[in-house]
C-alpha cells in the first residue's frame, strides 16, 4: 500500500462532520457564558441602560466572521437580548455565508422566558423557538416543513448562553473560586450544567496594547472555553474548542468584509504515519495519540483498546467477538436529530422494505436506498434525518442520521458512530452507523456504500450533536500510527 499523503487542499473541503463542528464552535460565540447564579439586585444594576458589543471571529489567524450582542430593557421586569453572527466559509471555489440570530426575552434575574433562534446557510435553514412555562420549556423546531414540538422538563430556571459576564467579577472574586449555572443551549435545544472557575489575573497583548485581564475557565460536557474580562466585565478575548477565537472589536471593524482563505483545510486532515495492510486484512492495530482526560468510546463492537493501541477486527457473522454484545432494546428512541417516530420517516421506511420482514435484509435495503437516493455533498447546517430526507442531500452525517432514523422506525436498534475514516488518501472526520442484529454490533457506512465499514473507520464516539461537539475537541490533537500487525511496530513496508 502507498504511504499516507495529504491531497490538495480542495479535496479536503469535503469535511463531513467538520462543517457541523464549525457551526457548533462558531456558535460558542452564542453559548459563551456560563455564570454562577446571580441575584436580582445584581441583574438590575446590569440592565439599566442599552448595551452593544461587537466581536470578530477568528480561526487559524484568519478573520472568518463577526458577531454583535445587544441588550435593552423592555420594562421593569424584562430584558431583550439580540445576537447576530455572520461567518464566511471557504467551500471549494465558492464562499458560503452563514448567518445566525438569537432573540431572547429574559427576566431581570437573567432567566430565560422565551427565545427565537435562526440559522441560515445557502442550502439549510432552521428556526427554533421556545417559551418557559412553569417547570417546562415548550419548544418548536421548523426546518422548512411540518414544524415539530417538544416539551422539556426543567430542574432549575435556565439562562441563555450570553457574552455578558460582569457579574463573574463579583461572584468569583478569588482565584480558584467556582460557580455553577443551568443553561439552555438554543442550538442543541437541551439544558445543561456548566462550571465556571476564576483562574486569576493575566496580562495579554492585544492590538499592540497590554491588558491586565481576569481569566476564567468554563467547562460543560467535557468541553473547555477560556475567556478574559477587563475591569468592567467586558469580554476582551475568548478561545473556544478547535482553535476558534473571539476578539472584541469596534463597530467599524466588525462591519469589515471577511475574506477567508480555506479556513477548514488544516483541521480536516488527521496526521497519520505507517502503511495500511493489503486489502482483505482481518484486522488493523493503530496507535492513537489523544489529549489527556478525553471521554471517548473506543471499546466495543469490533474495536478493542489496550492502552494507546486500538485494534479493529473485520466483522464476520460466524465470528462474534466477546465484546461485540449489544442489547436489542437499546438505541430505538426517537430524538430531535433521529425522529424515528415521524410519519415521513416511518412511511419512507415502509416503502423501502415493502413486505420484507428479515431485519438483516431490511437494514441492507435501507442502506442501499440511502446511498442511491441521498446526494453526497457537504451541507452547511445541522444534518438531522428529516431534513436530509426532505432535501435528498447530505454529507456523511446526514446519511448516517437518516439511516439510523429509518432503522429505528422499523425496530432495528441503530446509532450514529462518530470518528475518522480514510478518504482519498488521508484520514478525516466522518460519521457512519452501527446496528444491533442478533445481539451483535455491525458497522456500515451508507454514504460510502460499505457493509461492513472498512477497517479505516475508527470510532471515537457514538451519539448525536453533543457527542459531535466532544469530537471537535480533538481538532489538531489526534495523531494516528498504523502498526505492523505482526510486530506491533509502525508499518513501513
Amino acid at each position: 500500500m502507498q504511504p499516507f499523503t495529504l491531497p490538495p487542499a480542495r479535496t479536503l473541503l469535503k469535511p463531513l462532520l467538520v462543517l457541523v463542528w464549525l457551526i457548533l464552535c462558531g456558535l460558542l460565540i452564542k453559548r459563551d457564558i456560563l455564570v454562577p447564579k446571580i441575584d436580582t439586585r445584581e441583574a438590575l444594576t446590569l440592565t439599566q441602560a442599552k448595551e452593544e458589543q461587537y466581536y470578530g471571529i477568528w480561526f487559524q489567524q484568519k478573520r472568518i466572521g463577526s458577531t454583535v450582542e445587544r441588550y435593552e430593557p423592555i420594562d421593569a421586569d424584562r430584558i431583550q437580548v439580540r445576537q447576530e453572527a455572520n461567518l464566511q466559509v471557504q467551500f471549494g471555489a465558492a464562499t458560503e455565508p452563514i448567518r445566525m440570530e438569537l432573540n431572547g426575552e429574559l427576566s431581570t434575574s437573567m432567566h430565560l422566558q422565551s427565545f427565537v433562534f435562526r440559522f441560515t446557510s445557502a442550502f439549510y435553514r432552521m428556526e427554533a423557538s421556545g417559551r418557559v412555562q412553569g417547570a417546562e420549556l415548550h419548544l418548536t423546531l421548523n426546518t422548512g416543513q411540518n414544524p415539530t414540538t417538544k416539551i422539556i422538563p426543567l430542574t432549575a430556571p435556565p439562562q441563555l448562553p450570553l457574552n455578558r459576564r460582569a457579574q463573574l467579577l463579583h461572584q468569583l472574586p478569588n482565584p480558584g473560586d467556582k460557580g455553577t449555572l443551568t443553561l439552555f443551549d438554543p442550538l442543541s435545544l437541551t439544558p445543561r450544567l456548566s462550571i465556571v472557575r476564576y483562574a486569576g489575573r493575566e496580562k495579554l497583548e492585544l492590538n499592540r496594547r497590554i491588558h491586565n485581564l481576569f481569566r476564567f475557565v468554563e467547562t460543560f460536557d467535557g468541553t473547555e472555553v477560556q475567556y478574559w474580562l477587563n475591569d468592567r466585565g467586558k469580554t476582551i478575548k475568548e478561545i473556544s474548542p478547535g482553535g476558534f477565537v473571539l476578539l472584541a472589536e469596534t463597530a467599524s471593524q466588525a462591519h469589515q468584509l471577511t475574506t477567508p482563505e480555506d479556513p477548514l483545510t488544516s483541521p480536516v486532515a488527521i496526521p497519520a504515519t505507517g502503511r495500511l495492510p493489503e486489502a482483505g486484512a482481518e484486522q488493523i492495530t493503530y496507535r492513537l495519540t489523544l489529549p489527556a482526560n478525553h471521554a471517548l468510546q473506543l471499546d466495543g463492537g469490533r474495536q478493542q483498546r489496550t492502552g494507546d493501541l486500538l485494534t479493529i477486527r473485520r466483522e464476520l457473522p460466524e465470528r462474534a467477538a466477546s465484546n461485540n454484545q449489544c442489547h436489542p432494546n437499546a438505541d430505538l428512541a426517537p430524538s430531535r436529530y433521529l425522529p424515528a417516530d415521524h410519519v415521513e420517516i416511518t412511511s419512507q421506511a415502509g416503502r423501502i422494505v415493502g413486505k420484507e420482514t428479515n431485519p438483516h435484509k431490511q437494514a441492507r435495503l435501507l442502506a442501499e436506498w440511502v446511498h442511491r437516493n441521498i446526494e453526497n455533498r457537504p451541507v452547511l447546517g445541522l444534518a438531522d434525518a428529516l431534513t436530509t430526507l426532505r432535501t435528498k442531500r447530505g454529507d456523511s452525517n446526514g446519511h448516517a442520521a437518516l439511516f439510523a432514523a429509518l432503522a429505528r422506525s422499523l425496530g432495528i436498534p441503530a446509532t450514529v458512530a462518530i470518528g475518522v475514516a480514510l478518504d482519498q488518501g488521508t484520514f478525516s472526520y466522518r460519521a457512519w452507523n452501527e446496528i444491533c442484529l442478533d445481539h451483535q454490533w455491525f458497522s456500515l457506512d451508507p454514504s460510502a456504500d460499505q457493509w461492513p465499514a472498512d477497517l479505516t473507520h475508527i470510532r471515537l464516539l457514538r451519539g448525536e450533536l453533543i457527542e459531535q461537539l466532544q469530537v471537535a475537541l480533538l481538532l489538531g490533537k489526534l495523531n494516528i500510527t498504523v502498526l505492523d500487525q505482526s510486530h506491533g511496530n509502525p508499518a513501513t513496508h
